[in-house]
Protein backbone atom coordinates (compact mmCIF):
# COMPACT_ATOMS: atom_id res chain seq x y z
CA UNK A 1 0.00 0.00 0.00
CA UNK A 2 1.23 3.50 -0.82
CA UNK A 3 1.83 5.84 2.10
CA UNK A 4 -0.06 8.95 0.98
CA UNK A 5 1.17 10.99 3.94
CA UNK A 6 4.75 10.58 2.70
CA UNK A 7 3.71 11.75 -0.77
CA UNK A 8 1.82 14.74 0.66
CA UNK A 9 4.77 15.69 2.91
CA UNK A 10 7.13 15.50 -0.06
CA UNK A 11 4.79 17.66 -2.13
CA UNK A 12 4.44 20.13 0.72
CA UNK A 13 8.18 20.62 0.98
CA UNK A 14 9.03 20.24 -2.72
CA UNK A 15 6.46 22.43 -4.45
CA UNK A 16 7.59 25.69 -2.79
CA UNK A 17 11.20 24.97 -3.81
CA UNK A 18 10.17 24.19 -7.38
CA UNK A 19 8.13 27.38 -7.56
CA UNK A 20 11.01 29.44 -6.12
CA UNK A 21 13.48 28.00 -8.62
CA UNK A 22 11.05 28.55 -11.50
CA UNK A 23 10.46 32.17 -10.48
CA UNK A 24 14.21 32.72 -10.12
CA UNK A 25 14.86 31.27 -13.58
CA UNK A 26 12.05 33.34 -15.09
CA UNK A 27 13.44 36.51 -13.48
CA UNK A 28 16.94 35.77 -14.79
CA UNK A 29 15.51 35.02 -18.23
CA UNK A 30 13.56 38.30 -18.26
CA UNK A 31 16.59 40.26 -17.04
CA UNK A 32 18.83 38.65 -19.66
CA UNK A 33 16.32 39.35 -22.40
CA UNK A 34 15.90 42.96 -21.26
CA UNK A 35 19.68 43.47 -21.26
CA UNK A 36 19.98 41.84 -24.69
CA UNK A 37 17.26 44.05 -26.15
CA UNK A 38 19.00 47.13 -24.71
CA UNK A 39 22.36 46.06 -26.17
CA UNK A 40 20.91 45.79 -29.66
CA UNK A 41 21.81 48.74 -31.90
CA UNK A 42 18.24 48.97 -33.24
CA UNK A 43 14.74 48.76 -31.78
CA UNK A 44 14.12 45.06 -32.23
CA UNK A 45 10.62 45.14 -30.78
CA UNK A 46 9.60 47.97 -33.13
CA UNK A 47 11.01 45.96 -36.04
CA UNK A 48 8.94 42.96 -34.99
CA UNK A 49 5.81 45.07 -34.56
CA UNK A 50 6.48 46.43 -38.06
CA UNK A 51 6.36 42.92 -39.48
CA UNK A 52 10.10 42.27 -39.81
CA UNK A 53 10.29 38.47 -39.82
CA UNK A 54 14.10 38.52 -39.58
CA UNK A 55 13.88 40.49 -36.32
CA UNK A 56 11.34 38.01 -34.95
CA UNK A 57 13.58 35.07 -35.85
CA UNK A 58 16.55 36.81 -34.27
CA UNK A 59 14.77 37.51 -30.97
CA UNK A 60 13.29 34.01 -30.94
CA UNK A 61 16.77 32.54 -31.26
CA UNK A 62 17.99 34.74 -28.43
CA UNK A 63 15.10 33.70 -26.16
CA UNK A 64 15.63 29.99 -26.73
CA UNK A 65 19.39 30.40 -26.38
CA UNK A 66 18.85 32.07 -23.00
CA UNK A 67 16.27 29.51 -21.84
CA UNK A 68 18.26 26.36 -22.60
CA UNK A 69 21.24 27.12 -20.31
CA UNK A 70 18.85 28.29 -17.58
CA UNK A 71 16.97 25.01 -17.86
CA UNK A 72 20.27 23.18 -17.58
CA UNK A 73 21.04 25.23 -14.46
CA UNK A 74 17.78 24.09 -12.91
CA UNK A 75 18.59 20.46 -13.68
CA UNK A 76 22.19 20.51 -12.41
CA UNK A 77 21.92 22.81 -9.39
CA UNK A 78 21.86 21.48 -5.84
CA UNK A 79 19.86 24.29 -4.25
CA UNK A 80 18.54 27.81 -4.39
CA UNK A 81 21.92 29.56 -4.05
CA UNK A 82 23.32 27.26 -6.72
CA UNK A 83 20.46 28.18 -9.08
CA UNK A 84 21.06 31.89 -8.44
CA UNK A 85 24.83 31.80 -8.96
CA UNK A 86 24.94 29.49 -11.96
CA UNK A 87 21.85 31.05 -13.48
CA UNK A 88 23.49 34.47 -13.44
CA UNK A 89 26.70 33.00 -14.84
CA UNK A 90 24.90 31.24 -17.70
CA UNK A 91 22.91 34.36 -18.58
CA UNK A 92 26.09 36.46 -18.61
CA UNK A 93 27.94 33.92 -20.74
CA UNK A 94 25.01 33.62 -23.13
CA UNK A 95 24.75 37.40 -23.50
CA UNK A 96 28.43 37.50 -24.46
CA UNK A 97 27.92 34.59 -26.88
CA UNK A 98 24.88 36.28 -28.41
CA UNK A 99 26.69 39.58 -28.83
CA UNK A 100 29.67 37.84 -30.43
CA UNK A 101 27.41 35.92 -32.81
CA UNK A 102 25.59 39.12 -33.71
CA UNK A 103 28.79 41.06 -34.40
CA UNK A 104 31.23 38.47 -35.70
CA UNK A 105 29.36 35.62 -37.32
CA UNK A 106 26.83 37.59 -39.33
CA UNK A 107 26.33 41.30 -38.83
CA UNK A 108 23.07 41.23 -36.92
CA UNK A 109 22.16 44.87 -37.54
CA UNK A 110 22.51 44.50 -41.31
CA UNK A 111 20.64 41.19 -41.41
CA UNK A 112 17.67 42.48 -39.40
CA UNK A 113 17.43 45.91 -41.02
CA UNK A 114 17.67 44.36 -44.50
CA UNK A 115 14.96 41.86 -43.51
CA UNK A 116 17.31 39.07 -44.54
CA UNK A 117 15.47 36.01 -43.26
CA UNK A 118 18.08 33.54 -44.53
CA UNK A 119 20.90 35.43 -42.80
CA UNK A 120 18.90 35.67 -39.60
CA UNK A 121 18.13 31.95 -39.66
CA UNK A 122 21.88 31.35 -39.71
CA UNK A 123 22.37 33.86 -36.90
CA UNK A 124 19.59 32.30 -34.81
CA UNK A 125 21.15 28.87 -35.40
CA UNK A 126 24.51 30.18 -34.22
CA UNK A 127 22.89 31.62 -31.08
CA UNK A 128 21.05 28.36 -30.38
CA UNK A 129 24.22 26.34 -30.92
CA UNK A 130 26.11 28.54 -28.48
CA UNK A 131 23.23 28.21 -25.99
CA UNK A 132 23.43 24.43 -26.21
CA UNK A 133 27.18 24.51 -25.67
CA UNK A 134 26.67 26.83 -22.69
CA UNK A 135 24.09 24.41 -21.25
CA UNK A 136 26.35 21.44 -21.87
CA UNK A 137 29.20 23.08 -20.01
CA UNK A 138 27.06 23.04 -16.87
CA UNK A 139 26.81 19.27 -16.92
CA UNK A 140 30.47 18.86 -16.01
Amino acid sequence: MIDTSLILNTLGSGVPVILLHAVMALAMFAAGLWIRIRLTAFDELAEIQGGNVAAAINLSGVMIALAVPLASTLVTSAGTLDVAIWGLVTVAVQLVFSECAGRLFIRQTDVVRDRNVAGDMALASAQLSLGLLNAGALAL
